[in-house]
């Protein structure tokens, strides 16, 4: 409501109050809009961290596929026992993360290797692609929190212990896989995020992943869990897929033929 107008040396001086009325319903206009706008940022902050997830699994298609290129087209592999190296001695499980050191820039030494997990003072507590924005999730060894986050998970794959676990990484021997022995690489998960509390850079524990578990820990897969995540697939693709289109065609506790089965027959 305007009160008075002064005109001086041509400008205009107007002194404006509100009502408490007006001044209500303007409060509640920008209460709604902000309830409006709201779902919407959200919605658009998610998909950035889904953009995010899937340049971080396109960055580790390359460097696997370089290391493959260097090792007779093999995965890196995953060892649960003492595993030798160049020098004849040997050091304990690593990871496949590890394994690519030499090729996404940190060149680990063999004594980090052998640590059993890396410290996040290692790199200035930069995880770099190996973690998905969506995963916030503290990482715990023991009470020690100077870790390192991990969120993507290779496919077990130790076929002695059942169907369910056919995939890459295996948890008994030392082994991995020829890219050749993808009979269907497009549906083949490679890489598959989950957050375990456990995984971390550097540890082999939690190296790998298989269906069931994935279906049992739900509330660890960042974005829409069970409706969506993003993996990497056996032609270094990414894709954002449900886990319901990863199994099917099988079950949790026989995967064979799906997308968690490296060798389809």
């Amino acid at each position: 409501m305007i009160k008075s107008k002064n005109y001086r040396h041509g400008i205009v001086d107007a002194k404006t109050n509100f009502t408490l009325i007006e001044l209500l319903v303007v409060i509640a206009i920008i209460g709604i809009l902000s309830s409006l706008l709201m779902p919407s940022l959200a919605t658009a902050r998610d998909k950035a961290k889904t953009s995010v997830c899937k340049n971080n699994l396109k960055q580790h298609g390359l460097t696997i596929a370089m290391y493959e290129d260097d090792n007779g087209d093999y995965f890196p592999a995953v060892s649960h026992w003492f595993t030798a190296i160049p020098n004849g001695s040997s050091l304990p499980p690593i990871s496949w993360d590890d394994q690519v050191s030499a090729y996404d820039g940190r060149n680990l030494s063999w004594r980090q290797k052998a640590r059993g997990k890396l410290n996040a003072s290692d790199f200035n507590n930069n995880p770099m692609h190996y973690k998905c924005p969506s995963d916030d999730d503290q990482r715990f060894f023991g009470s020690n929190t100077n870790n390192l986050t991990l969120t993507y998970a290779t496919t077990s794959g130790e076929p002695r212990w059942g169907k369910r676990f056919l995939g890459l990484a295996g948890w008994v021997t030392y082994h991995s896989f020829q890219t050749s022995a993808y009979s269907d690489p497009v549906n083949t998960i490679v890489l598959s995020e989950n957050k375990l509390a456990g995984r971390m850079l550097g540890r082999f524990w939690g190296t790998a992943i298989h269906a069931q578990s994935q279906l049992s820990n739900a509330s660890t897969i960042p974005h829409d869990g069970l409706k969506g995540s993003n993996i990497l697939r056996g032609d270094k693709s990414v894709a954002f897929v449900s886990f319901w289109e990863t199994i099917d065609g099988g079950s949790v506790s026989d995967v064979s033929g799906t997308m968690w089965d490296v060798r389809k027959n």
